[in-house]
């Protein structure tokens, strides 16, 4: 697969897709163990100072006390054009073997959302 090495603002509909290993660590703090597959639904994506990612989600299926947890992006992501993220779409990363690990269904966006791409962030 194509990847392109540069930074993207993310928009609302675009044509970005989540390609490679990514070896993106997670952390859950709500007290639960992650596990794979846990297909959610984003409800808020934010950027901390630090440059980490914060995905607020919407477990579909996942067994917790609380349906709503926390996933920081802390390594780059790596993108493929060709198909258009909008609402409802599907997106995810694979793993160190190729594997699918995680998935997550796109419920809204931040048009000016920005994400980190080779390290930097903008």
């Amino acid at each position: 697969m194509k990847t392109v090495n540069k930074t993207f603002n993310y928009p609302a509909e675009g044509s970005l897709k989540f390609v490679n290993q990514s070896r993106v660590d997670i952390i859950c703090p709500i007290g639960s163990e992650v596990k794979n597959p846990a297909p959610c639904k984003v409800r808020d994506i934010n950027v901390l100072p630090d440059g980490r990612y914060v995905l607020e989600v919407e477990f579909l299926r996942f067994s917790m006390k609380d349906k709503i947890g926390r996933f920081y992006y802390l390594n780059e992501l790596f993108f493929d054009v060709g198909q258009k993220i909008k609402k409802g779409s599907v997106i995810g990363y694979s793993g160190k073997n190729g594997s699918p690990k995680l998935g997550f269904t796109i419920d809204d966006f931040n048009v000016k959302q920005k994400f980190r791409q080779n390290g930097k962030c903008i």
